[in-house]
């Protein structure tokens, strides 16, 4: 029974046995395998809990760094603009200091000029009343010595010696035999008083008396007055004084020379088509009667612009001015007519696109966006004008044959009246020859291809001129010649003529 109970049993109990072992080992490992997951999941708790405190440290210690960048910013930013208010400031006093300066220094050169022009005036009325007297003793009527002294009076005012014209205006009203050159002397000396705003020192007071009338209580008031007594002297006034602007119509021409051109520069290549808006420009360049008037209202020498040793003639270019006296001028011209500047000039500081080695000035002189201002003309105006709106092939403004329409190195010493040559076809005047006339642009290449209202290079050191004066050669007096010079140039050869936008 033990044997077949043993052989019976033995196998099953062993295999339960074996099969509990193997049970309780998996459930060991399963639980091993529990608790090394939990353990696992613990870690990565821990690790997910780490990274979070990670993120937000970083996304707090990003809008510290963010907040104190912006703050860094801010601080920079009211520094800067508070060394902006700080520099503004300083500029403004400069500009006030400079301004008295100037007014004090211009005050004492008035009261010199007013001093010495008493001076003068009294010296031509005591001579003029000698030679009347001495025209008088020897006989002559009294209308012979009064035509006598105007003439004398008119030719002082041709050669811009007006105390001396004033002088003797004084001695010829004493002879009481008015005429109307007479008349009309007083008229343009009361104009031109007038236009430079002389109403302190008496001598419109003294005109207008001449004239049988109280002095007008305003410049606008003098101007009706001499407009309406003599409406077609008042005219020949006006354009003595002031320029006389002409319509250059829009269109597009060649500006430029070609290859073929033996005698031309390699800076009149290439030649290319520019296309331009219709605008004004000068029919003369600007008189020495025009600049004088400038002069006066704003306390600068007229000699300062003028060869000492020629002759004065009123009709005859100004010279000695320089780019920037020629943009000063506008600016008055345009203020005096009622019209706003078409500068903005900085005297100040300095224009970082100003290249020259010659300018000690380098003043920042912007030209206003759709101005109707006085300006100087753009080389392509300047050229397109000369070439009567693009429609001349000639070598020179108006002609061929530079003898007829320029005043230059073989038929002049020095400058002339101008107007007094043939005009091109547009009726501009000594746009060859007389005096080299300052233009707006920068001295550069010419672009290569087509351009509208082109302006110049947009930096460089030398401003253009164009053509050509009184002691130059033929070639420099083509139509397509350019040159160009600092600035602050001034020379007995240089002038300049202005433009208008409509």
């Amino acid at each position: 029974l033990y044997e077949v109970g043993h052989d019976t049993l033995v196998g099953p109990i062993g295999e339960a046995a074996k099969t509990r072992r193997e049970a309780e080992l998996q459930a060991a490992e399963r639980e091993q395998l529990r608790l090394e997951a939990e353990h696992q999941r613990q870690e990565k708790g821990k690790i997910v809990r780490a990274r979070r405190r990670n993120v937000a440290f970083s996304v707090v210690g990003l809008l510290l760094l963010g907040w104190g960048f912006w703050q860094t910013r801010q601080a920079q930013q009211k520094g800067k603009l508070a060394d902006e208010r700080t520099a503004a400031a300083e500029i403004a006093e400069r500009r006030v200091v400079e301004k008295d300066s100037l007014a004090r220094i211009a005050q004492l050169s008035a009261d010199t000029a007013q001093a010495t022009a008493i001076r003068k005036t009294e010296e031509a009325r005591q001579s003029a009343d000698a030679t009347a007297q001495a025209m008088l003793r020897l006989g002559y009527a009294t209308e012979r010595v009064v035509e006598s002294l105007v003439k004398e009076i008119k030719d002082h005012i041709y050669h811009l010696q007006y105390p001396e014209a004033l002088g003797k205006l004084e001695s010829v009203a004493q002879l009481k035999k008015p005429s109307l050159e007479f008349t009309r002397t007083v008229h343009e000396l009361a104009f031109y008083y007038n236009e430079i705003g002389e109403r302190q020192s008496g001598v419109l007071v003294d005109l207008f008396a001449l004239l049988g009338q109280p002095l007008p209580r305003s410049q606008a008031e003098c101007r009706a007055y001499l407009r309406r007594e003599d409406p077609m002297w008042y005219r020949v006034m006006l354009e003595r004084y002031y320029l006389i602007m002409l319509g250059i119509p829009d269109g597009t021409f060649l500006m430029g020379s070609d290859s073929t051109c033996e005698d031309c520069e390699k800076d009149e290549r290439p030649r290319h088509e520019m296309r331009l808006t219709k605008y004004q420009l000068a029919r003369t360049e600007t008189t020495m009667w025009q600049y004088s008037l400038y002069c006066q209202a704003t306390g600068r020498k007229i000699g300062d612009y003028h060869e000492k040793s020629w002759e004065w003639k009123g009709d005859a270019p100004v010279i000695m001015v320089s780019w920037y006296d020629a943009v000063l001028y506008a600016n008055w011209l345009s203020t005096q007519q009622g019209v706003a500047p078409a500068y903005v000039v900085d005297s100040l500081r300095q224009d970082i696109n100003n290249l020259s080695d010659y300018d000690d000035l380098k003043w920042i002189v912007t030209l206003q966006a759709r101005t109707t201002g006085y300006r100087l003309p753009t080389e392509a105006e300047w050229e397109y004008a000369a070439r009567n709106s693009g429609r001349d092939s000639f070598q020179y403004a108006g002609s061929n044959d530079l003898g007829k329409v320029a005043w230059y190195g073989s038929n002049s010493d020095r400058t002339q009246p101008t107007a007094t040559q043939k005009p091109n076809g547009l009726g501009l005047y000594d746009m060859s020859g007389n005096v080299w006339e300052w233009c707006w642009d920068w001295y550069g290449k010419y672009p290569a291809e087509s351009v509208t209202n082109y302006q110049g290079a947009d930096k460089g050191g030398y401003r253009v001129y164009r053509g050509g004066g009184w002691g130059y050669v033929p070639q420099n007096c083509r139509v397509a010649n350019r040159n160009n010079n600092s600035p602050t140039n001034r020379n007995n050869n240089i002038g300049f003529r202005l433009a208008r936008s409509f």
